[in-house]
């Protein structure tokens, strides 16, 4: 089963001291009614893992941002054979959200033409997608670029989601190299009965847990 974005992405917006959901509708309406509110930013992936331990800790029964995941402010760009990870400031999902939006309605990659490649963030170079074991997310690459640092990582990965709830491991994914450079949002899954930490173009998302 493929999820259309279209109808179900939501964008998370980060209101101190928790995150909230902001609205669910296109790629493009999400982020013009977050700009409309100068109080609200794009959550970043370390937000949502912050919120979610937080969330566990003082509520075990409070599943907000645990049923549903979101597309954090971070995505992945295929660049000359070499995968880069970005974060806002970089992101050209988010510096061109209305054209990428149209692009993904059919099912095509949002190519980076010269004008909008930027090589700044992560270098992933070759990376693959991959699983993880949750006690060792703060020796992988991706895991703790998202995170931002490996104390974190291993904190959410084997203090939380293995210690906490059970899980073993997840599963990266990346997007395939390619010899068109291309860009990809990062899909940050909801906790089900397995957790998916997964990337997926934002013109859709897999259901498929790991």
């Amino acid at each position: 089963m493929v999820k259309n974005w279209l109808s179900s992405i939501i964008a998370m917006a980060l209101i101190f001291p928790q995150l909230q959901r902001i609205g669910t509708g296109s790629w493009d309406y999400c982020l013009q009614k977050l700009g409309g509110n100068k109080s609200l930013a794009l959550a970043t992936a370390r937000q949502i893992m912050q919120d979610r331990i937080s969330r566990y800790t003082n509520n075990r029964e409070d599943r907000e941002h645990f049923s549903s995941g979101a597309w954090p402010a971070e995505n992945f760009n295929v660049i000359n054979g070499r995968i880069f990870g970005a974060r806002e400031e970089f992101n050209p999902l988010i510096r061109y959200a209305k054209q990428a939006t149209e692009t993904h309605r059919t099912n095509r990659e949002f190519y980076l033409t010269s004008e909008i490649v930027d090589g700044s963030g992560i270098d992933l170079g070759q990376e693959r997608t991959h699983k993880v074991p949750t006690d060792c997310f703060g020796d992988d690459k991706t895991i703790v670029w998202l995170a931002q640092d490996a104390k974190f990582a291993h904190k959410y990965g084997k203090e939380f989601l293995k210690d906490k709830l059970g899980f073993g491991y997840v599963k990266v994914y990346l997007p395939e190299i390619s010899k068109a450079d291309f860009a990809r949002g990062f899909w940050f899954y909801g906790l089900c009965r397995r957790l998916c930490l997964r990337e997926s173009k934002t013109g859709k998302a897999s259901t498929r847990n790991f």
